[in-house]
């Protein structure tokens, strides 16, 4: 028994789990009952603590004079982190107190969610109580009889696991650091309530700069000829391989073909082959559930939890792995065979052998803390589907069909392109022919493939023109943004810089649905539909944000990384403190430097109604006349209309050439571009 073998018969360990709903199934495979506030057997007695007991101290708790906000008063640097028990939590606090003391008690296992949360969580609680006794850590898959007593079995003195957890102080107050002294710092200076993050502001950022592509963008239109050719063996139609600036072009190239023969001059064939995705991690199935169903990203990170802690039906689900160990493929053949529902039962006919998912899954080393999310073992797996909400049926699909897919051949297509000539004009015409469905699911039926050869001689049947209006990016969605997310190396040029993003990204699996989430809670952000939108707050925080290193991903990115090394035992965790503080203090000397204008009263230009007065912004809803109140002049104009920021530019425009820049606008039946327009007595749209 290793460890166990070290205590007396009559000695229990403390065991500290993060939630109620662990501990319940901690207790039976441990053999415990419930008592009063605990679970209790022969060799453990088991408590739970609902998510974090303690915190950090405010600034109000170092010093009262910090109630109140002051720019002077910043940087608030704390000469060592005190925690303190969070509001509502002090009697669970004096329960794992009182149960630690006593006497038979020689060590507590902390067994909350095995990652630096949870560790931290239990490293709080300790020292909250100031424990002497010995300190164990159990690191748990699966909540599921087996690997729980594995977890335990295998458990290790907290020692290998200190890095783990100053990594996880070295977040916690880095995050404080930030978050405190920046909110109060623009805040203040701005007279607004912000709220600045490390992580937070950066997302916030991608959405901002992805709104204003979009209301920038100018449309074009331009012209294409899709033509109908046919012989006797065939029939297909081709596209002119070249997009045409006007209309009449289109149709003189429509004129020059009529009736005319063409020749296929070039046949281009390419194998490809694709392989299923590979084993989700949380981040790849926030995207994938969003794609197919457009469940919102906490959401998705909700129900995995359910699936995982309540459901017992799939392994960690806030992992960051792909892959799982070579320890595991015994399991993995006996999670194949308990899948029995009938949905997947083609899928499991033409699974052959298990070499494949060994090949692409499997690899030790990418599995630091948890492996990729998978389905359990369960006996009585029908039964147990049927008792699941529909949603979370919805997610179970997706995790055991990604499962399966890795143990079948990869989607096997040739792509085919063909060029027609006609005159002086080239026509081009793709097609795919699918070699091996594999992991794909089955169409009812592939697109009619066309047969041709190379010199074939075939007519023009009939010839029309293509309008093509182009498009502005498209807003983020949570599979999107998630994306940009997890890899956000494209958004800098420094080869150095790109390898960190790649490596970090920005968040982590298991705090990126919360960042989002956050952001929608205090109004910066907003769905509409299947969109993330940033509302007008979020703007204007990031307008007034003055450093890259709070809008840009590569300060965080950096940050994730220290902190990885911080875990791995590469870097000194005050180091890192120290360097953020440095860059605190310089960030904050250039805010009490900055002199902000009232922008309130400064005028924008003169009233197009009253003609006396100056429309100037109105607080925070958009833009009056300075004679509202004197002779009851009515002109405004909101700041947000149908979705879109109009700002300061836009209005002097409206007023001085009577028509806004082309804007994006999202209606009631989908999104148009169009001006606002003053025509004298009332705004109007022109749409484009």
């Amino acid at each position: 028994m290793g460890i166990l073998n070290k205590f007396l018969e009559k000695t229990k360990i403390c065991v500290i789990a993060e939630k109620y709903s662990v501990a319940v199934e901690y207790a039976k495979a441990l053999g415990c009952s419930k008592k009063d506030t605990y679970f209790e057997g022969d060799k453990y007695v088991i408590l739970w603590t609902n998510g974090h007991i303690c915190t950090l101290y405010q600034p109000e708790d170092y010093d009262e004079k910090f109630k109140i906000w002051k720019v002077e008063d910043l940087p608030i640097i704390p000469n060592g982190f005190w925690i303190k028990v969070r509001p509502g939590k002090g009697q669970i606090l004096n329960s794992i107190k009182k149960i630690i003391e006593r006497q038979e008690i020689t060590a507590v296992c902390i067994a909350t969610d095995s990652a630096r949360e949870g560790n931290l969580i239990g490293e709080y609680t300790l020292m909250a109580i100031e424990n002497k006794k010995n300190v164990y850590r159990a690191m748990i898959n699966a909540l599921n009889e087996k690997e729980i007593k594995a977890g335990f079995k295998n458990m290790k003195e907290d020692k290998y696991y200190k890095n783990m957890t100053l990594a996880a102080q070295a977040r916690d107050e880095i995050d404080w650091l930030l978050g405190t002294n920046l909110s109060r710092a623009y805040s203040v200076i701005y007279g607004k309530k912000y709220y600045v993050g490390r992580c937070k502001t950066v997302l916030l950022n991608l959405l901002c700069k992805r709104e204003e592509e979009i209301n920038n963008f100018k449309q074009s239109l331009s012209y294409g000829v899709i033509t109908k050719f046919k012989n006797d063996n065939c029939e297909y139609a081709g596209r002119l391989n070249y997009a045409l600036k006007s209309e009449s072009e289109a149709r003189s190239i429509v004129k020059d073909i009529c009736n005319k023969q063409g020749k296929i001059d070039s046949i281009d064939r390419d194998i490809k082959s694709i392989e299923p995705e590979s084993l989700y991690n949380l981040n790849d199935l926030i995207r994938a559930v969003n794609r197919r169903y457009g469940y919102a990203a906490d959401e998705v990170y909700d129900i995995a939890q359910k699936l995982y802690e309540e459901h017992k039906l799939i392994s960690y689900a806030r992992t960051d792995s792909r892959y799982i160990k070579k320890s595991m493929i015994n399991d993995v053949k006996l999670i194949v065979n308990c899948i029995n529902i009938d949905k997947f039962s083609m899928k499991k006919s033409d699974i052959n052998n298990i070499e494949r998912f060994i090949k692409r899954c499997v690899n030790d080393e990418k599995v630091i803390e948890h492996t990729a999310i998978i389905p359990l073992e369960v006996e009585s797996l029908e039964e147990k589907y049927k008792l699941l909400s529909t949603k979370e049926k919805n997610v179970y699909d997706v995790i055991v069909e990604n499962f399966l897919n890795n143990f079948l051949e990869n989607y096997e297509y040739e792509s085919i392109a063909f060029l027609t000539k006609v005159e002086n004009y080239t026509f081009i015409t793709r097609q795919n022919k699918v070699i091996t469905h594999g992991w794909k699911e089955r169409k009812k039926q592939d697109k009619n493939i066309v047969e041709v050869k190379e010199g074939e001689y075939v007519n023009v049947e009939d010839s029309v023109v293509e309008k093509k209006l182009s498009k502005p990016k498209e807003r983020y969605t949570d599979d999107t943004l998630f994306e940009v997310l997890e890899n956000p190396a494209k958004f800098v040029e420094d080869t150095k810089l790109k390898k960190i993003l790649r490596e970090s990204g920005i968040g982590t699996n298991a705090t990126r649905a919360l960042l989002l989430k956050d952001l929608i809670i205090n109004g910066y952000v907003t769905r509409q539909q299947k969109y993330i939108i940033p509302t007008i707050p979020g703007i204007e925080l990031v307008k007034d944000i003055r450093t890259d290193k709070l809008l840009e991903p590569f300060f965080t990115a950096v940050i994730e990384q220290q902190l990885q090394q911080i875990q791995d035992g590469e870097l000194d965790k005050d180091e890192l403190i120290k360097d953020t503080i440095k860059f605190l203090e310089r960030h904050i000397e250039e805010l009490k430097s900055i002199v902000i204008p009232d922008k309130n009263n400064d005028p924008i230009g003169k009233c197009p109604i009253c003609k006396r007065g100056n429309i100037v912004r109105a607080k925070d809803k958009g833009y009056g006349c300075t004679n509202l109140k004197s002779t009851g002049c009515r002109f405004f104009i909101s700041k947000e209309i149908l979705g879109t920021y109009i700002d300061e530019k836009q209005v002097k425009n409206l007023i001085e050439e009577k028509q806004t820049d082309v804007l994006r606008f999202k209606g009631s039946k989908g999104e148009f571009s169009a001006r606002i327009i003053w025509n004298g007595n009332k705004t109007q749209f022109k749409k484009f």
